[in-house]
């Protein structure tokens, strides 16, 4: 903020000036947001089993029976039309389930289904025609790769309409990607230097003497006649005999 100070010494008129700079700084705060994902693998795990599944070898047998009245001769008896087993598993939605399988005895082919736990309830009547599923192929072996569409209770079920006796292998992984992000804090800062300036200016300041007026000078001439006479005056009364 500028200060002028006058001050006055020997008719000279001295100015002081003084100018004053402040630091200046400023701070900027930034955030960034780092968004990472980080993909697993895990083995599936299962609620419930084929009942000679072997987690050693992944293996298993068709062992539960569909069966429909069948009459032969004057006799009705439970004729078995359908031959399955399955396994029970939970999945959360949007992952990826991977698996393979395939069958021990060449020239041989099932049906494979993934169905939810509701589905499963409505299978049966010796045939897969009339009911719902996610999933599904007839083969001797077969890669699948499977997105969850929702988190529920699922299957993986095996059937065939024909005796199979030969053991199936069977591996399956569930596959998932998880998201993280993070928060990354950092602040700027920005610093103006401070500086200090003073000046000092001198001014000179001339007294000059202002001419003297007529009237003035007249005066002074009366003054010094009136002067004179006086003193003629004085002479003449001190020669003057008593």
């Amino acid at each position: 903020m500028p200060l002028t100070i006058p001050q006055g010494a020997n008719g000279q008129t001295v100015t002081e000036t003084s100018m004053q700079y402040f630091t200046s700084a400023f701070a900027s705060i930034a955030y960034s947001t780092i968004e990472t994902n980080s993909t697993g693998t895990l083995p599936l795990h299962y609620e419930s089993t084929p009942f000679d599944y072997s987690y050693q070898t992944d293996s298993f047998s068709l062992n539960q029976m569909d069966t429909r009245p069948l009459q032969f001769s004057f006799d009705w008896v439970d004729y078995p039309c359908l031959y399955y087993d399955y396994f029970v598993f939970k999945a959360a939605a949007g992952h990826e389930i991977r698996g393979h399988f395939e069958l021990s005895e060449a020239g041989r082919s099932i049906g494979f289904f993934i169905l939810s736990s509701s589905q499963l309830r409505h299978f049966g009547n010796c045939g897969y025609g009339n009911w719902s599923w996610d999933l599904y192929t007839f083969a001797s072996s077969y890669d699948f790769d499977w997105v969850v569409p929702k988190s529920d209770l699922y299957v993986f079920l095996f059937a065939s309409r024909e005796f199979y006796g030969g053991s199936i292998y069977m591996t399956a992984q569930d596959r998932s990607t998880t998201f993280q992000s993070s928060t990354e804090t950092f602040t700027a800062t920005s610093t103006y230097a401070s500086q200090r300036i003073q000046l000092a200016l001198s001014t000179l300041t001339s007294l000059s003497l202002q001419p003297l007026s007529a009237a003035y000078e007249y005066g002074t001439l009366i003054l010094i006649v009136i002067l004179v006479a006086t003193l003629g005056f004085v002479l003449l009364r001190m020669k003057r005999p008593r």
